[in-house]
């Protein structure tokens, strides 16, 4: 009864507010996994201070505006979970400890806070979510960012971890509106247990290259062309099967309707290679039309729906192609000074992570609800749902079938602003595997405590 209930807050939410009723104190959060809406596999996740576990948020503002060329930043996370490992039976209990220390460059010196790209390992080409980019004023900018993850269980020695992300950015603005940017990601990392049919610690290296070329043709109309390579290798001999090659082309024109709202329509073209032939590679295209609005700083974010063909190089799949209809929306809307909604959905096509499987079809809607009690007290509540459709019958245990993955996850978390450069986070996250294969269904309880510090 519980999972329906979180389904049925999630669609309600915008309405409540909408009707104008205050957000209930006793219910306070990239990602964003922002986050995340999916299971995240990228501890660093959207925001730099906040989510070791891929899930918790509670600002989206951790990076206030500083001034400056360096900033160095450390967070300290106390966790507690009832079930560890994220199995169906013989749940575990542990303490966890991650600390988070990390430095970000910026040449020059910029106020602007830095959003490290999201990335998820099962996405064809690497980035969760359409990239539209910041403008930044100078003629040149280049920041530099790096993070670590140090994870330590009190008990259960096998799940630490140190992960880390590496990222550098380089933007060129030319007089006359041609513009260039070159982006590097690297990251060391571990998918989350409990996705697939893994509860192990898979640890992968993952790196997405772009480079993007913008153009101003006149007041109201700009192309911009993308090429990106994401190149993932896992650790574990049982995993390479999922090592793969992605490079993507995209192609976007933008049309103005009015200063700051945009029309647009893109095409995307990704290729995925992978190294061994227990998965097929394949061929994807995407055909778009969107909407990108920044009306005041009230609202902000951008919807595009459109059509996708998945051709498969391996003629043993059954059907050699899939055609199937994909969305996105991203939205952060202000309905006062003091309350903000996060909106944050895709309908689209996944990698496989388990080799009897072909692909995934995964729907995925995430709210986050922000609201600062005080100036110095800032609450937050997080609601996610994500449905992932495995094409391919797959065994598991005594029990095949085609894999069926319901996540629903339910955070509410408190943050208390001590100094402008020192916050203090309380929250709770509730998590429910749904599977249509029972030894993979779980439920996890977590509840954690961060101290987060930025120079």
């Amino acid at each position: 009864m519980k999972r329906w209930i979180l389904v049925g807050l999630l669609l309600i939410i915008p309405q409540i507010i909408q009707a104008g009723e205050a957000p209930s104190p006793t219910a306070p959060t990239d990602a964003i996994k922002t986050e995340a809406p999916v299971p995240s596999e990228n501890p660093a996740g959207e925001v730099p201070l906040g989510q070791p576990m891929g899930t918790e948020r509670v600002s989206n503002d951790i990076f206030e505006k500083k001034g400056g060329n360096i900033h160095p930043f450390l967070a300290i996370t106390e966790y507690w979970t009832d079930n560890a490992f994220d199995t169906h039976s013989n749940q575990k209990s542990d303490f966890t400890t991650v600390i988070s220390p990390g430095i970000y460059l910026a040449l020059p010196g910029m106020k602007e806070r830095i959003r490290p790209i999201e990335t998820l390992n099962i996405t064809p080409g690497g980035s969760t979510l359409t990239r539209f980019g910041v403008q930044y004023p100078r003629v040149f900018q280049t920041y530099l960012y790096y993070r670590a993850d140090i994870e330590h269980y009190l008990d259960s020695h096998e799940l630490n971890y140190t992960s880390h992300t590496v990222e550098g950015v380089a933007q060129y603005n030319m007089r006359g509106g041609l513009s260039f940017e070159v982006d590097d990601q690297f990251v060391k990392s571990r998918t989350q247990r409990g996705t697939g049919f893994s509860f192990e610690l898979d640890k992968f290296y993952g790196n997405l290259f772009s480079a993007t070329a913008k153009y101003e043709i006149g007041d109201k109309t700009l192309v911009r062309v993308d090429y990106s390579n994401y190149y993932l290798h896992f650790i574990a001999p049982e995993n390479r099967f999922r090592d793969r090659d992605d490079n993507t082309v995209s192609a976007y024109l933008f049309y103005k309707l009015w200063p700051k709202t945009a029309l647009f329509v893109e095409y995307d073209y990704v290729d995925i290679t992978y190294n061994q032939d227990v998965v097929s590679g394949s061929s994807e295209q995407h055909f778009f039309a969107g909407l990108k609005w920044d009306i005041t700083d009230k609202t902000k974010g951008s919807i595009k729906a459109g059509y996708g063909i998945k051709d498969f190089n391996n003629s043993t799949v059954g059907s050699h192609s899939h055609n199937d209809l994909y969305v996105e929306i991203q939205l952060d809307h202000k309905f006062s000074p003091k309350t903000t909604l996060l909106v944050r959905g895709s309908r689209k096509t996944e990698e496989t992570d388990v080799a009897q499987g072909n692909f995934i079809v995964a729907d995925t809607i995430g709210t986050t609800l922000l609201h600062r009690f005080t100036t110095k007290v800032t609450g937050s509540l997080d609601l996610s749902y994500t449905n992932e459709k495995y094409n391919g019958v797959v065994t598991f245990g005594d029990e095949t079938k085609a894999l069926n993955d319901q996540y629903l996850r339910a955070g509410i978390a408190a943050q208390y602003e001590f100094k402008d450069w020192l916050k203090f986070d309380l929250g709770y996250v509730f998590s429910d595997r749904i599977s249509n294969i029972s030894a993979l269904s779980y439920i996890n309880n977590t509840i954690y405590l961060r101290a987060s510090a930025i120079y």
